[in-house]
């Protein structure tokens, strides 16, 4: 039943550990496996984290010649990427030289927006942190990072559908309200962006 495999998680917060050269070696590794057993399969690479050039670009440039070197561009199907911007218009540069950078090596390579999203209210730790978010600029963070993301021919998600419980915290990135049991309490204003933006945006809809 699964058609397509993401190859890690933000390897590149891992700063010093997971170096582009290992990760490089990891797709080919994983890569060479997948398309042994189901060669119909897509492969997902990089899952970038971060909005710093360094982190993001020249991690993917040099992670993207060792593929090269090694003949095995054939292996990547999808590039995606992840970043919370406090503006989400902003993602737009960083991703664009991204994008360069891999299309330096493969033209018609497919993008992946793999995870970005709002909180509905202040929060003290995860990414977008210490700024006094409500739900209705979440809505419209989301409406419009889907909005950005569409303007660059890219794929578009967002995170999540419901509130995550975390050890330390109940996160507020949800479509929809959830209690600390899990259970959902009530759709936010976001869940009816995101549904009227995909709606917009989806030309078989």
């Amino acid at each position: 039943k699964v058609v397509a495999y993401e190859i890690w998680n933000e390897p590149n917060l891992a700063s010093g550990v997971n170096t582009p050269q290992m990760y490089a070696d990891l797709v080919i590794m994983t890569g060479e496996v997948i398309r042994r057993v189901d060669p119909q399969a897509k492969i997902i690479t990089f899952a970038l984290a971060g909005t710093v050039y360094d982190r993001v670009v020249k991690y993917v440039d040099e992670a993207m010649a060792h593929i090269a070197n090694a003949g095995k561009l054939d292996l990547i199907d999808y590039v995606s990427f992840h970043g919370y911007y406090t503006n989400p218009d902003e993602s737009r540069y960083l991703i664009s030289e991204m994008m360069k950078a891999v299309r330096s090596y493969i033209p018609n390579v497919k993008f992946i927006q793999g995870e970005a999203g709002c909180p509905a209210h202040l929060e003290w730790t995860h990414a977008l942190k210490y700024l006094e978010w409500s739900e209705y600029s979440q809505a419209k963070w989301d409406a419009r990072r889907m909005a950005c993301d569409y303007s660059m021919g890219t794929l578009s998600s967002i995170f999540t559908f419901v509130d995550r419980k975390y050890v330390n915290m109940q996160q507020s990135f949800g479509l929809m309200r959830a209690n600390l049991l899990g259970e959902v309490i009530y759709k936010r204003p976001a869940w009816h962006a995101v549904q009227n933006m995909a709606a917009i945006l989806t030309a078989d809809t």
